[in-house]
């Protein structure tokens, strides 16, 4: 029961008190009474000039208290009735409902974008050779094809970390980053691949992999692949593809980070392991 509905509820028991205790008091119609309860479900004035309050909360109390004489059904009939129509199995919304089942079922924790597309066909990404559009071999993602798709989810990130984009905008051609050569063990998601183009874009040699096996977006990595960065990683990984990832970023031929970047300290824990062991 919703705060409008309590809100009713008190309001109709106290008019029912009052008029007990008044028996000469003149007694309401229905119509008044539903009259009067519906001026409890408009939106004061004061409230709609505000700018936080949106749309959304507008059409939510603006919903009828009681379906009684506006010939508008109440909350709870929609309830009743979406849940009849989701109970329905025949015809063209039985099938509509099937659908939604099925893809209800088939997203998991490990699934993303990309999941439901043809990929789940390809060899594993350790198993294939990889090239991007402009020969470059030094990454191993799940899709490349999904690269595009990527680049939009980055692009709408951009939009959202204006600081990082004046950054760039201010500092790129000086290049103050010039022979940082960056490890990375991050979530390889559209926020994180807008800071990893940001250290490339001020001078910084990176390679990243994901430091979890479930939260790297395919779509991104592959984005990040198709611009030359040196990504591996890839949605749903082993424990066994997790170690070799880490070790393509940190053992690389001819290349040693001097700067690593890692959120649960598991990159920098097998540096550390790497050094000491010689």
């Amino acid at each position: 029961m919703g705060p409008i509905q309590r809100r009713e509820r008190r309001y109709r028991k106290s008019h029912l008190r009052e008029e007990e205790d008044s028996p000469s008091a003149e007694k309401m119609s229905d119509e008044e009474r539903n009259e009067d309860v519906d001026t409890l479900g408009k939106i004061p004035d004061k409230l709609l000039e505000q700018s936080r309050f949106n749309d959304r909360s507008r059409r939510r109390l603006s919903l009828p208290l009681s379906g009684g004489g506006s010939g508008v059904p109440s909350l709870s009939s929609r309830k009743s009735s979406v849940a009849s129509a989701d109970g329905d199995g025949g015809g063209k919304g039985g099938r509509r409902r099937g659908s939604s089942e099925r893809r209800r079922s088939s997203f998991g924790s490990d699934d993303s974008w990309s999941s439901y597309d043809s990929e789940d066909d390809l060899p594993h990404p350790r198993e294939r050779a990889h090239v991007n559009s402009n020969g470059f071999t030094d990454f191993c993602v799940k899709n490349l094809s999904n690269a595009d798709f990527g680049r939009r989810e980055i692009q709408l990130a951009q939009s959202e970390m204006p600081g990082l984009m004046a950054l760039r905008q201010k500092a790129s051609a000086d290049a103050p980053l010039k022979g940082a050569k960056v490890a990375g063990c991050t979530h390889i998601n559209a926020m994180s691949a807008v800071m990893i183009e940001t250290l490339v874009a001020l001078g910084a040699q990176v390679r990243w992999c994901a430091c979890n096996i479930f939260s790297t977006q395919n779509e991104v990595a592959s984005a990040l692949a198709e611009a030359n960065v040196s990504v591996y990683a890839w949605r749903g990984q082993s424990e066994e593809d997790f170690w070799w990832c880490i070790d393509q970023c940190i053992k690389a031929d001819n290349w040693q980070p001097n700067l690593v970047i890692c959120t649960r300290m598991v990159a920098s824990t097998a540096l550390v392991v790497m050094v000491v062991s010689g």
